[in-house]
């Protein structure tokens, strides 16, 4: 299964990315519903460095560890090392604009793991696809 997203934010690649990469930005980016939690993660994500970290699904504890690859001045991936898919990998690139805002690409490629609740045919095929919003303004790292 699939997962693209763009968007513009209001801020240089270099400021985008280094809120990417430091371990605060795990918790901004979370959708509140998941409520992250032990988190485990180096201040600052280098190539092959390493995270854990608890999702709560209501009262069901997702546990997952990823590790950074493929880092460089344009984006990074973090991929599952363990956790509730058969594979997962978060791609994340970044395009200077010339206004001085950066274009974020998310692509989510992931296989979920045999369950019978999952409607096979169904996700195996599924792909998302999200349209840019209206630029969104950069909230700035947060303390």
């Amino acid at each position: 299964m699939d997962y693209h997203h763009r968007f513009i934010l209001k801020a240089p690649l270099e400021e985008v990315l280094a809120f990417h990469l430091s371990a605060r930005s795990l918790l901004a980016i979370t959708p509140p519903f998941l409520f992250m939690r032990d988190v485990d993660a180096p201040q600052c994500m280098t190539e092959d460095s390493r995270m854990a970290f608890t999702l709560w699904l209501g009262p069901l504890p997702v546990r997952w560890q990823a590790r950074i690859e493929s880092l460089d001045s344009s984006g990074f991936d973090d991929v599952q090392i363990e956790g509730p898919f058969a594979a997962w990998k978060h791609t994340h690139r970044f395009e200077a604009q010339q206004d001085g805002t950066c274009l974020v690409h998310d692509h989510v490629r992931l296989r979920l793991e045999y369950h019978p609740i999952w409607p096979r045919t169904t996700v195996s095929a599924s792909t998302a696809e999200r349209t840019p919003p209206p630029t969104e303004p950069w909230p700035g790292p947060r303390q």
